[in-house]
């Protein structure tokens, strides 16, 4: 399946940061695991590992081959899962996209009130981005995923999609743990006013231009500084060691070290659902005519 000559030992190599140990894990001599790597190196024409006296490192062309073939590892992996479900069987696979940062308790607890839970087979796979909304009609996800998470569609870039929203969170400020008002347990407006909080835009355009509008109106005092981003991990990496305040949602308390998560005292909140193909296969739609059965179910029993 890989195109790359002696792939299998870059990677032992990489893992254990040593040729003789990765000898040891591939039943190789240290100098015929050399001699791969010299020849992988050769075959790409850059330097893969810097080697020291404690052993091997990877260099910035390892480091992306790295990254690579783990993308190829996670790919063969559904093909092999999906080859098993040939036939019958395969059109029961339902694949849900997931990424890092998407939050699947409410999702797992719904679809286990389902008395249809056990004519699927449901797959989850990481997509080759982690943004927090996975479409699956786009060119990246349209081979890995039948669903997707979103958190609000756009009519006009969303058209061929239908979104099932089964629960919602509550907007809050994502603060970094050096700032002075990550002290705070809960934000109010007073607090937020001479602050710049950060609003991606990308994949949330709705909630986007009716919050901006709402605080320019009502909290010109705040700076919400909209840039057509995507949340993704990066993004969070990037307020921590900026020292900026990032708009996040509740159920991202946990989801980095270096920032505190903290409510604030608005009404905020933003849905979160599924997201499929309108056009999709039958068993996808009747997959999710079963989650929302199972919606019923959950409604139902946090009524009574």
């Amino acid at each position: 399946m890989y195109d790359l000559p002696y792939l299998e030992t870059f990677i032992a190599v990489a893992n254990t940061g040593s040729f003789s140990k990765a000898g040891e894990k591939l039943s190789f001599s240290t100098p015929a695991v050399r001699k791969h790597i010299i020849t992988l190196e050769e075959y790409l024409d850059v330097p893969l590992f810097e080697r020291t006296n404690k052993g091997v490192v990877l260099t910035k062309y390892g480091q992306f081959l790295l990254a690579e073939t783990e993308k190829l590892a996670g790919l063969s992996f559904s093909i092999r899962t999906r080859i098993k479900h040939v036939g019958e069987n395969m059109n029961r696979l339902i694949r849900i996209g997931i990424s890092p940062i998407n939050p699947m308790d409410d999702f797992n607890r719904i679809w286990h009130r389902s008395p249809h839970s056990d004519q699927f087979s449901v797959t989850l796979v990481a997509l080759p981005t982690d943004i927090n909304t996975a479409v699956p009609t786009s060119s990246e996800t349209a081979d890995f995923s039948d669903i997707g998470f979103c958190s609000e569609t756009s009519p006009e870039q969303f058209a061929p999609t239908e979104a099932v929203f089964f629960t919602e969170y509550r907007i809050t400020c994502a603060v970094p743990i050096n700032h002075p008002l990550a002290a705070k347990k809960e934000l109010s407006i007073d607090d937020l006013k001479g602050e710049t909080i950060l609003l991606p835009t990308r994949g949330n355009p709705l909630f986007a231009n009716r919050f901006v509008r709402f605080m320019q109106e009502e909290h010109p005092q705040i700076t919400i500084e909209s840039l057509p981003l995507f949340y993704d991990l990066q993004l969070f990496n990037r307020c921590a060691e900026d020292g900026r305040i990032l708009l996040s949602l509740d159920c991202w308390d946990h989801l980095h070290p270096g920032m505190v998560n903290l409510p604030v005292d608005w009404d905020w909140k933003l849905p979160y659902g599924l997201i499929y193909m309108k056009e999709a296969r039958r068993e996808v739609l009747e997959f999710i005519e079963a989650f929302k059965e199972a919606m019923e179910l959950d409604k139902a029993d946090k009524q009574s």
